[in-house]
């Protein structure tokens, strides 16, 4: 029997009649399977369909979509919105803990933040820690500081405040009757001479660069 010759994208073939029924079945499935897909798709979508037709994508980019991990959301891509340069440049230029200021308080001042020039705007109360001054210290560090109390359980002369910088204000409080403050190359005060304490009184000295100058005396003892 001769078969009609007939048309399903390309001739039948008389020779493999069973593998064009499989052909025509699997395009009529395919077919239908699309068909309602098709129907079931929104304006929008059909929109967005229309605008892929228009675009051109390259073996690289195919390649750079495949690489993507199969987790990776559309929120996750989104992310990138926005962004401008390399992200890794971006994130080693972030300045480190170290070189920063936290206003929660997480990083503490070194002695880092003595160089340089800048500004802190703040309201309300400026509350500093007092500091002790380790006992008959004739030499006290006053690193970091601003306030300190004198521990001294005999007779002392401080002769130096170590450790000061250039702008440092520091008030020295008087926790004993056994201080008095020198006035020589590195203090000087309107004294004149060496500075005796009572308790209770306070001292305040600037530091110029060089040394530290007395800026008042409050005599609080009796």
């Amino acid at each position: 029997m001769s078969l009609p010759q007939g048309t399903v994208g390309t001739a039948v073939n008389p020779t493999n009649w069973n593998a064009t029924i499989d052909a025509v079945n699997a395009n009529s499935i395919i077919t239908a399977a699309l068909s309602s897909e098709l129907q079931s798709l929104t304006a929008a979508e059909i929109q967005q369909l229309q605008n892929i037709n228009t675009v051109t994508i390259s073996n690289g980019q195919w390649t750079i979509v495949g690489g993507m991990a199969a987790t990776l959301t559309v929120a996750e891509v989104n992310f990138l919105d926005g962004v401008t340069s390399a992200i890794q440049t971006q994130l080693n230029a972030k300045a480190a803990d170290a070189d920063v200021l936290k206003k929660d308080g997480s990083v503490a001042l070194t002695a880092n933040w003595n160089a340089g020039s800048f500004s802190i705007t703040f309201s309300g109360a400026l509350i500093c820690t007092v500091g002790t001054f380790s006992a008959d210290d004739l030499t006290p560090s006053v690193s970091g500081g601003v306030s300190f109390l004198t521990n001294n359980a005999s007779a002392k002369t401080i002769t130096q405040f170590d450790d000061g910088v250039n702008g440092q204000i520091i008030n020295i409080i008087a926790a004993d009757d056994n201080t008095t403050i020198a006035s020589n190359a590195n203090i000087k005060h309107n004294a004149g001479s060496e500075r005796v304490m009572g308790q209770y009184d306070v001292a305040k000295f600037i530091h110029n660069g060089t040394l530290w100058v007395g800026a008042g005396y409050e005599q609080n003892s009796v």
